[in-house]
């Protein structure tokens, strides 16, 4: 499993599509301010609120990539 985690990141750094998105200032700051800690606790409750669902909530939606920084990272 940590292989595969490990092998999916690694193609995920090299996407150039995600290469596009880069953290603002601003969101740099933030993520200074709350702590990685608090920012990991955000992005496991967003996966398992939106991704872990076989129904998700919103299912067909536009992900709202520039409200969270999670959603950028």
């Amino acid at each position: 499993m940590a292989n595969q985690m490990t092998e999916a990141l690694a193609s995920l750094k090299e996407s150039k599509f995600r290469s596009r998105f880069k953290l603002a200032e601003k969101d740099r700051l933030y993520i200074q301010t709350k702590g990685i800690d608090s920012i990991r606790a955000h992005a496991i409750d967003f996966i398992t609120a939106r991704l872990a669902s076989a129904f998700p909530k919103n299912d067909g939606k536009q992900i709202p990539i520039k409200v969270h920084r999670v959603f950028i990272a």
